[in-house]
C-alpha cells in the first residue's frame, strides 16, 4: 500500500468514525437535504443530492445541469454503503489496495459502484442507519458536507468549489457546459463542462468515473466519441472534445482531425500529458467490432503523431469497460 492511499484510508475511515449523529429524524434529513442544496446552489454545483433513513427515501433534489443518469449512479452507489457499512469511497479505496474489484467479490458493477458519493449515517448507541448521497462531482469526497445536528454547527465542505472555464486553446476548446463538436476538420468546436482540474486519477477507474460523470446521459443517445485531457500529474485539463455522430467504421478525415486537435492541446502542456478517449454506444460499453475498428484507428493515428494515450474506454447505456490502458 502507497503512503498516499494508507493515508487516505485512514483518513476516510476516521471521517466516518467522527460524523456521528445523535438522532436521525425525518426532519434532520429534510434539514441535511435542504441544507446540501443550499451548498451547492452557493456554487453553482451540478449535483443530485438523496438522503435516505433504512429503506425510505427522505429527500432527493436534482440541480441544474444533473439527468436521471445520476440517479443511478445514486441507486449504485447506495447499496455498496447498504452492503458493507462504509462509504462507497472507502469501500474503493479497500479494493484498489487490494488490488481487486467488485466483481471480484461477486457483485455486479450495473448495480454497485464503489466510487465517491455515498456516505453512511451513523447515530450514536445504534450504528449505520441511512444513507446521504450526492452524485455529480467528478472528484471523490473524503469527508461529506454535514456533521452534527442539533444546533451544532455545519461545516464548509471539503473539496467542492466551483468548476473554473477554461480559456479557449488552439483547438478551440472551452469550458462552458452542454455544447457538442461537429466533424469539420478545419473547424472543430465543443463547449462542454470540464471535470475538475484539480483531480488526480492514478488508476483506469478514476479515468473511466469521470468519463462516465461527464458523458452522463449521452451514453444513451448517439454514437459518440468522447476525448478528455490529463496533464502529467493525472490531473484532469479542462478541455473536452466530445464528437457526436460517430460512425461505425472510422473514416481516416475524422480520425486524423481528432488526434490533431488532440496534439495541439496537449502541445501546450509539459511531457508526460495524454488524451484518454472513451468510445460511447447505447449498445456499446464492451469490446464490440465498432469499437475494436476505432480503437485499432485511434492508437494507430496517436502513434502517428506522437500523442500519447492514457486510455482507451468503451461506454454504453448499461456498461462500460478500458479497452486499452
Amino acid at each position: 500500500m502507497s503512503k498516499d492511499l494508507a493515508a487516505t484510508i485512514a483518513q476516510v475511515e476516521q471521517d466516518e468514525h467522527d460524523l456521528v449523529f445523535e438522532r436521525f429524524t425525518h426532519d434532520d434529513a429534510w434539514q441535511l437535504g435542504c441544507l446540501l442544496v443550499e451548498l451547492a446552489s452557493e456554487r453553482d454545483l451540478p449535483v443530485t443530492i438523496d438522503v435516505r433513513r433504512g429503506r425510505q427515501q427522505l429527500f432527493h433534489a436534482a440541480r441544474p445541469g444533473t439527468a436521471a443518469d445520476n440517479d443511478g449512479w445514486i441507486e449504485r452507489k447506495v447499496r455498496v454503503v447498504e452492503r458493507f457499512g462504509s462509504s462507497s469511497y472507502l469501500i474503493g479505496l479497500r479494493l484498489r489496495d487490494k488490488g481487486t474489484s467488485l466483481r471480484d467479490v461477486g457483485l455486479s458493477e450495473a448495480r454497485y459502484a464503489a466510487h465517491g458519493g455515498a456516505f453512511p449515517v451513523h447515530v450514536a448507541g445504534v450504528g449505520p442507519v441511512g444513507v446521504v448521497t450526492v452524485s455529480g462531482l467528478p472528484r471523490p469526497t473524503t469527508t461529506p458536507w454535514w456533521s452534527r445536528p442539533s444546533g451544532r454547527s455545519w461545516p464548509e465542505p471539503t473539496h467542492p468549489q466551483p468548476l473554473p472555464t477554461g480559456p479557449r486553446s488552439r483547438a478551440g476548446l472551452v469550458g462552458n457546459r452542454g455544447g457538442r463538436a461537429t466533424f469539420d476538420p478545419g473547424d472543430m468546436t465543443t463547449e462542454p463542462t470540464p471535470p475538475r482540474p484539480t483531480a488526480t486519477l492514478p488508476t483506469a477507474a478514476d479515468v473511466l468515473e469521470v468519463m462516465l460523470e461527464l458523458v452522463g446521459p449521452a451514453r444513451a443517445g448517439a454514437p459518440a466519441l468522447w476525448v478528455l485531457f490529463l496533464d502529467r500529474e493525472r490531473r484532469v485539463l479542462p478541455a473536452v472534445l466530445p464528437v457526436e455522430g460517430l460512425p461505425d467504421r472510422p473514416h481516416a478525415g475524422l480520425v486524423d482531425a481528432v488526434v490533431q486537435i488532440a496534439a495541439s492541446v496537449l502541445q501546450e502542456q509539459p511531457t508526460g500529458a495524454a488524451a484518454a478517449f472513451a468510445l460511447v454506444r447505447a449498445d456499446g460499453g464492451d469490446r464490440g467490432t465498432p469499437e475494436g475498428a476505432w480503437c485499432a484507428a485511434l492508437r494507430t493515428a496517436a502513434d502517428d503523431a506522437d500523442v500519447p494515450i492514457s486510455l482507451i474506454a468503451a461506454i454504453g447505456r448499461d456498461r462500460a469497460r478500458v479497452l486499452e490502458w
